[in-house]
């Protein structure tokens, strides 16, 4: 008597190990996200910071814009501030030297009259004093118009600059915003699994987009075992993996093993009801994801 092998044949596809894959999801900033163009295929390689997904960021942009506007005029208006400020110092200071020196001038000739007293009338004496009392008082509520000058610059420039890094916090957060809308591969990797597509418009904060299976790890082969072949498969038997990408003719096939077969058959063609089971392999080598 002798042995004859029996052969299953079964059809799959590869997909990656369940704790091996990462999810790529929305931001979550807890607003709805529109969906503006996905960059990535099905079982394409990427590189860690390749975008995957670009959301809308019209509206983000248009705020950045706003609010860098926003601050160049709030620039504009402390520049103006201290050019107003300074002219209105330098006019003061101008007066104030003024006054100061019609001061030295008043003080000597009060004193001169005040020496020849007996000489002059009085009454010329007391005008020259009143004059120099006048222009102490003058002098006095000058120096207060510049302290005063100098106090609203400084409280008018201290509300503008607040404004003005208040804007800039704001224009940051818009900023990292925009960046979100760009949705890029926290790994290096293969794309599996993609969930959107533009045509649904919009996905929710926190929702999953895709699935990156990481480099180094590589995916696990599925086939419909038919019904017929049930009775001949189990764990550990020996497999053979022909990819229909690479001709076997030339490649040759991959030696495998099949890791899980599931106890309980599905229906996978409605039309046809075969029922067919679930079953997993692993390349030996295992089924690399790339060269």
């Amino acid at each position: 008597m002798s042995q004859v092998d029996e052969v299953a044949v079964a059809h799959g596809k590869l997909i990656p190990g369940e704790q091996d894959v990462q999810p790529v999801r929305s931001p979550s900033s807890g607003k709805i996200k529109y969906i503006n163009e996905i960059k990535v295929k099905e079982g394409q390689p990427v590189q860690k910071g390749d975008i995957l997904v670009r959301l809308d960021s019209e509206s983000s942009q248009v705020n950045i814009e706003s609010l860098n506007q926003q601050a160049q005029s709030i620039q504009q208006d402390m520049e103006s501030q201290g050019r107003a400020a300074d002219a209105k110092l330098r006019e003061a200071e101008i007066e104030l030297s003024g006054l100061q020196s019609q001061l030295v001038l008043a003080q000597a000739k009060a004193k001169r009259l005040e020496r020849a007293f007996g000489a002059i009338p009085l009454e010329t004496i007391r005008d020259a004093q009143q004059q120099v009392s006048e222009l102490v008082i003058r002098i006095t509520a000058k120096k207060q118009n510049i302290q005063q000058i100098q106090q609203n610059n400084r409280s008018e420039m201290s509300r503008l600059l607040e404004k003005f890094q208040s804007v800039k916090g704001q224009l940051k957060q818009a900023e990292l915003q925009n960046k979100n809308q760009m949705i890029t591969a926290p790994i290096s990797g293969i794309v599996y699994n993609i969930k959107v597509n533009p045509s649904q418009g919009t996905v929710q904060s926190g929702e999953e987009l895709l699935s990156i299976l990481p480099e180094g790890k590589e995916p696990l082969l599925e086939v419909d075992l038919p019904n017929q072949y049930r009775g001949f498969v189990d764990e550990k038997m020996n497999a053979k993996v022909k990819i229909d990408a690479f001709p076997y003719q030339e490649y040759g096939v991959i030696e495998g093993t099949v890791i899980s077969v599931s106890p309980y058959a599905v229906v996978k063609d409605k039309n046809s009801g075969k029922e067919v089971y679930p079953t997993r392999a692993e390349g030996n080598p295992r089924l690399k994801t790339w060269d």
